[in-house]
This record gives C-alpha cells, structure tokens and sequence, in this order.
C-alpha cells in the first residue's frame, strides 16, 4: 500500500513538473514577444517630426533599394507617425522630385537629426 502511494505521488510530480516547464516556457515567450512589440516604441519620434533627419533602417528588402543601403544616408522629414507606420519625405534626386514613403515603424533602427549650421 505503501508502495502504491509513493509511486503515485512520484507519478503526480513529473506530471506537474512537466506541465510547470511548459508553462515557464509559455511566459518566456510571451515576454520575448512583449519586448519585441515595444522596441518601436522606443524611439521618440514627436521631437523629430519636421525636422531634417537621417533614418537608418533594419529591413533586408529595403536594405537592398539604392536608397536605404549603407552607402548612402537618406536625409529627410518625417511628416508623421502613428503606432506602427510613419510617413518619411525625401527628395528624389533621379525622379527630381519630393516622394513621399510610407516605412513600418519597427523597421527603424535609428534617426538622427541634422543640425543646420
């Protein structure tokens, strides 16, 4: 008898300890997913908003434009923004015109503003 209550609790424990893993593992993701959603949210664009900037930018497709890739740095205005895009104006210099792009707010890694001297 004894032995037959021993070995259920034994049995009732790695149960429980499975199900806890798989549940720590649930929280761990969901506060990587937490942190990943927020990063965006770090940078302060309202103090940037028409000014003249530089954006550099964490994406592999607009990476590889001639506009965003690392030999050339964009210099424009951000004319707004909301939660998840934001409205970038740039001159075009073979179009010779002002273009208008909308880019995702949490492909952007970085703005910086350009003093005027």
């Amino acid at each position: 008898m004894e032995w037959s209550i021993f070995f259920l609790a034994l049995i009732g424990f790695v149960i429980l300890s499975g199900k806890m893993d798989s549940i720590q593992k649930r929280i761990d993701n969901l506060e990587i997913i937490g942190e990943s959603k927020n990063t965006h949210n770090d940078l302060l664009l309202e103090e940037y908003v028409g000014k003249k900037v530089t954006i550099e930018i964490d994406n592999d497709d607009i990476e590889n434009s001639y506009l965003f890739d690392s030999a050339n740095e964009v210099e424009g205005v951000i004319v707004e923004y909301d939660d998840e895009w934001l409205l970038f104006q740039y001159y075009h210099k073979y179009k010779k015109k002002e273009v208008f792009q909308y880019l995702r707010r949490r492909d952007l890694k970085s703005v910086n503003e350009i003093k005027e001297k």
